[in-house]
């Protein structure tokens, strides 16, 4: 009998299913691998030394489950963990940056922002419960692994939210076309929440009031994807608030 469609969380890869293992242990219900191959017997004895379940399958029944690009070995997740507000904020120390999206809804724009705040040393990431991409298994292989080792919560009010920020002593700089200054203009300090906002529209009008700052990039074209723009706006924070050798 083969196995249903799945909404579980589900990545491949015998690296990738060994960081997640290890990083979040009890994440993994258990790893799928191919019946027929005796190629895996390191990664296998290594699974059975952490305790996670292991079943033989066949391809198609891995593809029913996670689509036709799935490989084996296939490990299948429970849900995300998410985290609170409270724990992003407490996740950092000292020099740390967060990001809070708005209205992002492309897993995979997600996931290669969850990279790269993961790469330049963010404290976390904010997201809306609603109108917002939540963390799938497409975002997961996106991330190739950060949004395992970066704290994410999920929020019912991002306006809220970021009054909670400023609170905690965290300057918000939204981002937009009307943004007065360059995001290469402003001196960030240490305690930085960046907001990004869906492509289309940009962050909300609400959003924005609740902002200290809006921020603009300018170039020679109309905008870039919002993964790019973070990555260059992150790039900027981390460049001026780098210690120098």
């Amino acid at each position: 009998m083969g196995f249903p469609m799945t909404d579980d969380l589900t990545i491949w890869g015998e690296t990738h299913i060994l960081e997640v293992v290890r990083a979040v242990p009890g994440l993994v219900r258990e790893v799928l691998v191919d019946g027929n191959s005796r190629r895996m017997d390191d990664f296998l004895a290594q699974l059975s030394r952490l305790k996670v379940p292991v079943r033989a399958a066949e391809r198609l029944d891995l593809q029913r489950m996670a689509g036709e690009e799935a490989r084996f070995p296939l490990a299948v997740l429970k849900p995300f963990p998410y985290v609170s507000l409270e724990q992003v904020l407490n996740s950092g120390e000292g020099r740390n940056f967060l990001v809070a999206l708005d209205e992002v809804t492309d897993p995979g724009n997600l996931g290669a922002i969850i990279r790269t705040i993961r790469f330049f040393g963010g404290a976390g990431l904010i997201l809306p419960e609603h109108r917002s991409a939540a963390v799938n298994s497409a975002v997961l292989r996106r991330s190739a692994g950060a949004a395992f080792q970066l704290p994410i919560a999920r929020v019912t009010n991002l306006t809220r939210s970021l009054e909670q920020l400023k609170e905690a002593g965290f300057w918000i700089y939204g981002t937009g076309l009307s943004g007065k200054r360059t995001i290469w203009e402003e001196k960030y300090p240490e305690k930085s929440c960046f907001v990004l906002g869906s492509e289309g529209k940009g962050i909300r009008p609400t959003v924005a009031g609740a902002c200290d700052e809006i921020l603009s990039l300018p170039g020679r074209f109309e905008s870039l994807n919002v993964a790019a723009f973070s990555s260059v706006l992150l790039y900027e924070w981390s460049r001026q608030t780098t210690p120098s050798p």
